[in-house]
């Protein structure tokens, strides 16, 4: 069997990467090894303590994230602390912003006409912005300036799918 091809980008330019030979949680150096259940769109990590049926998830920095079927998620930051989030759709990821790792969650309805982007800290407030369709992928990327930014895969309620960024102020 063919081994799956990895592309990553570098300097602007894709790349081949290292091909892991399965599906992770996250990408990049950080990544953990994942399994697809049989018959069904959801994963089970093949390491560490949890063994539940997951949705998917990210891993950064020492932090966990892990999307459950129910429309809720773990967030296991550095250490021992565990939050639970609810309302947490696909587009969910760990994402650097000012300097701390956030949770920057899609809500979890299966076909919303507008979909919530919700930006929640380990500490209180969570800043959040309505953006038409389904939000199903979130990922940072550096702004203007430095400023901190997000790519938004989603999905549009005519069928179709776009790209969007949100920035964060100066």
């Amino acid at each position: 069997a063919e081994s799956p091809l990895v592309l990553q980008l570098q300097a602007g330019q894709l790349v081949r990467g290292p091909g892991t030979g399965g599906p992770t949680l996250g990408c990049g150096a950080s990544a953990e090894p994942a399994a697809f259940v049989p018959g069904a769109a959801r994963l089970t990590l093949t390491r560490g303590p949890e063994r539940e049926v997951l949705w998917g998830g990210d891993v950064r920095a020492g932090h966990r994230l892990l999307l459950l079927p129910d429309g809720t998620a773990r967030w296991i930051l550095t250490g021992t602390e565990v939050r639970v989030l609810r309302d947490v759709g696909a587009g969910a990821a760990l994402v650097p912003w000012r300097g701390e790792v956030r949770v920057a969650a899609s809500g979890a309805a299966p076909a919303p006409t507008e979909d919530r982007l919700r930006l929640v800290g380990s500490g209180g407030g969570e800043p959040s912005v309505s953006v038409p369709g389904r939000i199903l992928q979130v990922r940072p990327a550096p702004g203007p300036g430095g400023s901190p930014a997000l790519v938004l895969g989603v999905w549009t309620p005519d069928g179709g799918s776009e790209l969007r960024v949100v920035r964060g102020g100066p």
